[in-house]
């Protein structure tokens, strides 16, 4: 049985997420970029890519279990690249 005190810090991270998606949302821009970096399983991708239709959306995620979930939701403007940064790695990209 969980604590009083553990029900209300989850209570408020859900808020807080919540919050920061909205956010998010109302501040995209229907031709914008979206980097979501350590993407999880795409829940802020998936939001951002509902709403960028003439833009696009690169979601990074390293850990295969979660790659396999979000290339399950991939959209037209989502690209799902598994790769990890560090201090000691580099990420080139060529347009």
């Amino acid at each position: 049985m969980r604590s009083q005190a553990a029900r209300e810090k989850a209570e408020s991270h859900c808020r807080r997420e919540s919050e920061l998606l909205s956010d998010l949302i109302d501040t995209l821009e229907p031709d914008d970029v979206f980097w979501d970096v350590g993407a999880n399983i795409g829940v802020f991708s998936c939001f951002a890519a509902q709403k960028l239709i003439d833009g696009s959306v690169i979601a990074f995620e390293p850990f295969p279990p979660n790659v396999q979930q979000l290339e399950k939701k991939t959209f037209r403007t989502m690209r799902m690249i598994q790769k990890y940064w560090s201090k000691y790695s580099s990420l080139r990209f060529y347009w």
